[in-house]
């Protein structure tokens, strides 16, 4: 009798939690369905579409590769480069002990 109080109880709480948790639930569940639709308009506009007779415009997907690419170097060096001095850090502090 104690077994199954203690499964009712056990289960009572998690669907306690899961209740309390329905927003955040939603949330994730969303951004999930969110992500297979994105998925799947990309994919049908890359390999079915063309098939279709609806040509790929690369136009705006070359300006847009040159303009997030190209002009992002100079925060890409300056990343690298600090990344660099941390780790010349942490080597040099190693070796000293």
């Amino acid at each position: 009798m104690a077994s199954a109080q203690l499964t009712k109880n056990f289960f009572g709480l998690i669907g306690r939690r899961v209740v309390e948790s329905k927003s955040v639930l939603i949330a994730v569940f969303g951004g999930l369905g969110g992500l297979y639709f994105l998925t799947l308009k990309t994919l049908s506009a890359t390999f079915v579409d063309p098939f279709r007779g609806k040509p790929n415009k690369w136009g705006p997907v070359w300006f847009q590769m040159e303009e997030v690419g190209v002009k992002s170097m100079g925060i890409v060096f300056l990343i690298t480069f600090l990344i660099g001095v941390i780790l010349a850090f942490q080597t040099a502090y190693q070796l000293e002990r």
